[in-house]
């Protein structure tokens, strides 16, 4: 799968899910679920660049984290696949004191649950650990991004002082050229470095 300038929200389930699934995803917005705004089962290859992920649903009580990475499946048996996942110049924020969930089968054997964060700001727990460098590079913990309206589903960078710009790598743009360009078009980036998420602020 190649997704490329896409928004997906508003939904009562997870906004995306993949199972075992190889996907290359660009300046994509993944919103407002009632579930996981982006659940990667049974291993696989996600790669995702210049992506936000938000969530701030109220129509129920939500427990999902924004983003779910695993690894196995069980039937009769226990099936244990490769998961290699990758974040580049990312937002992950939303309205739950942790918003990312990581279960990988006990045991597995080593590279079987690869996964890096590489520039991003990520909800997460105090007590959840951003420092091995393997899996994150340049982790805004707990920043807020400061969309413009997100009640309203509109989530490009309102403040000046936000802390998502300039805050991602010039090397993930190297992906694909379409990264030069953000959501809307406009030329990324338009300070010294890009913004993280899909959108540059102008």
């Amino acid at each position: 799968l190649r997704m490329e300038n896409t928004i997906i929200k508003n939904m009562a389930g997870a906004g995306i899910a993949l199972n075992g699934a190889d996907t290359r995803i660009y300046n994509s917005v993944f919103a407002n679920c009632g579930g996981q705004t982006a659940i990667m089962l049974y291993g696989g290859v996600y790669k995702f660049y210049q992506c936000t992920f938000a969530n701030f649903w109220n129509n129920s009580n939500r427990q999902d984290p924004l983003i779910y990475l695993n690894n196995y499946f069980i039937s009769n048996a226990v099936y244990v696949r490769q998961l290699d996942a990758y974040f580049g110049n990312c937002i992950a924020y939303g309205n739950l004191d942790n918003e990312l969930t990581l279960d990988s089968f006990p045991n597995a054997a080593a590279g079987l649950f690869k996964f890096h964060f590489d520039h991003a700001i990520l909800k997460v727990e105090p007590s959840f650990p951003t420092s091995n460098p393997t899996n994150y590079t340049s982790i805004l913990r707990n920043a807020n991004p400061y969309f413009k309206d997100y009640e309203n589903n509109i989530y490009e960078l309102d403040s000046a002082s936000s802390p998502a710009i300039d805050a991602g790598s010039s090397s993930v743009l190297l992906a694909d050229p379409i990264l030069n360009f953000d959501l809307s078009g406009n030329i990324r980036p338009q300070g010294t470095a890009p913004d993280l998420g899909a959108y540059e602020r102008r």
